[in-house]
């Protein structure tokens, strides 16, 4: 791979648009893996030709809702009838443009934009692209679809775009079209059809016949459209409800005990759709849907351990989204039953958590409204007894909107690219198995950290006073919270000022390491901790360390936390705090309001988007980044480095492969290698601000032997030769000496020689104390015993017997720090 396009194979990398095939040519790449990129970024060919079966017969595009150009299924005349292959835009191999390959599931629906013009028409499915243009023809009231690949794919298909439509389903006449029309109209019933309906085709009709066919004799367009009309007048099948209970124009109603009074009004119109679970035989629920006041749509997956107590959480979950809730006693009692008896045949598979999932069908990404990816026969839906704590996913504006403002005002900023890539690395953890950790942008307040942070979370969501913006103020449990609900996303904490700094580097290790305490249940048994796997981006004046420090304690910040946490100067040093370029704003201030303004306005469609050309090809996506971080690694980390140096260099990698890969994939409108340069360069900015490549632990145990040398020097080192005291006779005063100083015998500086204890009591208290001489030893600022090269030599010292040792400090450590 050249390193200079680390993304090279990957799917979207922009070499053109290919030569179309011909006949001639074999299919490229066999046996390799074939990712697809949607939107195709050049027209379909003008001469279409497979090697085998020639010319097509008939071409038909598949477009997005917004009328983009995604991919084709040609049909072709055979011998032994038909075929019909998709052909997509994408990379196998080293060939990127159009080739015979399918695109990833979940496909769009044929005539997909036709749909999204027309929101109040109602639909008719078919079965294959030509009985669609047949019933757009016939029926021209409706908006007539499809779903690609065959009658046995239809769950292969995304029929979101049906939630509150009418919906008519035409089978073919034969076992295999009402086998697809059962399927559609299940699928369609869960994505939330307002009406499903299907059309009973005579079977006195020809065998196989479908919309496209000419009608049987004297069957006339105006009787097909009857059809149609009588299918979509079908009453829709009231749900089966518990004994008792019925469904009514206003709502649930329970059957009162007395036959002379009326029956109980216990809710407004609420469905149990599906039963759900986690796919063990655990933690059952129910799918319940209803419409608030102003018609809008609320689906929530309930627990059914919710229903153990007086239901409160419930009513409570259920009054929020805009249902409405009887207050009588016999109603609040009638809603528990009714949710704890009913038993819909649906079932959806539940999680508890967010991100990415694998399930017999493949991998998805679970996000609280939507789950993106094919899992199969059983949809993954979310199911939470917190929902208040689930992170803002929602979208506003559109892609374009946020890549034409958010995204390409941050580059030429280090600390912006590296922000925004770090929300696209998030995903990338569990796809190649990385350990979470953060990165801490930390200086003065009004520099623009806040604003890095705003326009990375804009990549996911936003909305509200904060936007995707969490505080640093919280609780141990309400972090242990954030962290799950931001699982395999980007988590973003403002102001590490805020919080008690005995608490900081627990909390920091906590969110790295992925896991919440272990705490007890009621019963005394263990209660399962919380988990999950995040990148988090964190802002505040000062550093950890320097945080911890404000308790007034012994407390430091180990090494395995600086790991961690990357604490990065903030300031980019062009003098406008985080920033290098305005991009024509006249100061740093207008910038970042600037920058701030256009995330609250476009936010919520990078992330999403980014997870479905994903999803097209995820093995290759992780394959590409995995060797992305391998490259870089090898070319930004210095020779004789030290392995946390490394670690930490792996995080920018992946950071850094967030915002190429993303770029690569047409979501960042960022020159090549915009991301790596970032990357590369804070990853400088922080070792030089570290103070070496060495262990951490040795380079703030010298600088703790230097502090002490610097706050000491005079009082508690006698100078040799003189008459000085090592110590004050009585008193608060005392002073303990802790050795003798020199002038330095090249007349640069002063020399130290530091008791043994005092050595081990003091001065290198916290850490090891041998290993800490070994290695100031080596770096030239202790000088060795040159008899036995122990670190602590004999000297001649006043007051000391003959042979004591002592730590001979030298002038060199004052001059590298």
């Amino acid at each position: 791979m050249d390193e200079a396009d680390p993304f090279a194979p990957l799917p979207g990398a922009q070499d053109g648009g290919g030569k179309p095939p011909t006949a001639a040519d074999p299919p490229a790449g066999r046996g390799e893996a074939f990712a697809a990129i949607l939107p195709a970024p050049a027209p379909l060919p003008d001469a279409i030709r497979h090697h085998r079966l020639g010319k097509p017969a008939a071409v038909w595009r598949y477009h997005d809702a917004a009328g983009a150009l995604l991919f084709a299924v040609c049909r072709f005349k055979t011998e032994a009838g038909k075929e019909v292959l998709p052909f997509t835009f994408g990379r196998r191999g080293k060939r990127e443009g159009w080739q015979w390959a399918a695109p990833p599931v979940l496909r769009p629906l044929f005539r997909l934009d036709a749909l999204a013009a027309r929101p109040a028409a109602p639909v008719v499915v078919t079965e294959g692209e030509k009985a669609a243009e047949a019933a757009a023809a016939l029926f021209p009231e409706h908006v007539a679809i499809t779903s690609p690949s065959g009658a046995k794919a239809a769950a292969k298909a995304d029929w979101s775009a049906l939630r509150g439509r009418v919906v008519i389903v035409w089978p073919d006449n034969d076992t295999e079209g009402a086998a697809y029309a059962a399927e559609v109209a299940r699928l369609a019933r869960t994505a939330g059809a307002r009406r499903v309906g299907v059309v009973g085709v005579p079977g006195s009709w020809p065998a196989k016949w479908d919309l496209a066919d000419a009608p049987p004799p004297d069957v006339t367009a105006d009787r097909l459209r009857a059809m149609v009309a009588a299918a979509a007048a079908e009453p829709v099948k009231p749900p089966t409800l518990p004994p008792g209970f019925t469904m009514q124009r206003d709502g649930v109603f329970l059957a009162a005990d007395d036959e002379d009074k009326p029956p109980v009004h216990v809710c407004g119109p609420l469905e149990v759709i599906a039963g759900t679970h986690d796919g063990e035989g655990e933690d059952w629920g129910a799918l319940l849907r209803w419409r608030d006041d102003d018609g809008r749509t609320h689906e929530w997956a309930m627990p059914r351990a919710l229903l153990a107590g007086d239901c409160a959480e419930v009513r409570a979950r259920l009054l929020r989204g805009g249902l409405f809730i009887s207050t009588a006693r016999r109603a609040r009692e009638g809603l528990a039953t009714y949710l704890m008896r009913s038993r819909p045949a649906a079932r959806v598979r539940i999680v508890a958590r967010l991100g990415w999932l694998e399930t017999p069908a493949g991998r998805v990404f679970v996000l609280p409204r939507e789950t993106i990816g094919f899992a199969g026969s059983e949809p993954v839906r979310l199911q939470t007894e917190r929902p208040e704590v689930l992170p803002p996913v929602a979208a506003a504006g559109t892609l374009d909107d946020w890549r034409a403002s958010v995204a390409a005002h941050s580059a030429g900023n280090s600390r912006l690219v590296l922000a925004v890539s770090a929300a696209f690395a998030a995903p990338l953890l569990g796809l190649i198995g990385a350990e979470g950790g953060g990165v801490h942008f930390r200086g003065a307040s009004s520099k623009g950290k806040s604003a890095a942070l705003v326009a990375a979370g804009s990549v996911w969501g936003g909305g509200g006073v904060r936007g995707w913006l969490q505080r640093w103020r919280a609780t141990d449990n309400g972090l242990e919270a954030l962290a799950a609900a931001h699982c395999d996303m980007l988590l973003t904490l403002d102001e590490m000022g805020e919080v008690d700094p005995r608490a900081v580097g627990a909390i920091a290790y906590m969110l790295a390491n992925g896991s919440g305490k272990a705490r007890a249940q009621r019963d005394g048994g263990g209660r399962r901790s919380a988990e999950w796997r995040v990148l988090f981006l964190s802002s505040g004046e000062v550093g950890i360390a320097d945080k911890m420090a404000e308790a007034g304690t012994r407390l430091r910040a180990a090494a395995g936390m600086a790991v961690r946490v990357v604490d990065l100067p903030a300031d980019a040093g062009a003098g406008i705090g985080v920033f290098e370029a305005l991009h024509d704003a006249p100061d740093g201030r207008a910038f970042a309001d600037r920058m701030k303004a256009d995330a609250g306005r476009c936010y919520g469609t990078a992330g999403p988007e980014f997870l479905r050309r994903i999803l097209a090809d995820p093995g290759a996506a992780a394959a590409a980044v995995a060797e992305f971080r391998r490259v870089f690694l090898a070319a930004h980390v210095p020779k004789g480095a030290d392995g946390q140096v490394a670690r930490v260099a792996g995080r920018f990698a992946i950071i850094a492969a967030g915002g190429e890969l993303a770029r690569v994939l047409g979501i960042l409108p960022w020159p090549e290698s915009e991301a790596v340069w970032a990357a590369a360069r804070c990853f400088v900015d922080w070792r030089r601000s570290r103070g070496g490549d060495g262990p951490a632990e040795f380079e703030a145990g010298i600088a703790q032997v230097r502090a002490f040398l610097e706050r000491n020097a005079e009082g508690r080192f006698r100078l040799l030769g003189s008459d000085e005291a090592g110590e004050t006779a009585t008193g608060a005063e005392r002073v303990y000496l802790a050795g003798f100083r020199r002038p330095a015998p090249s007349g640069d500086g002063t020399e130290f020689f530091i008791l043994p204890e005092t050595w081990k009591a003091e001065v290198a208290t916290g850490f090891d104390a041998g290993a800490l001489a070994r290695e100031m030893v080596a770096r030239g600022y202790l000088r060795a015993d040159p008899g036995d090269g122990k670190p602590a030599c004999r000297c001649s010292l006043p007051g000391r017997p003959k042979g004591a040792r002592a730590y001979h400090i030298l002038p060199a450590i004052f001059a590298d720090g």
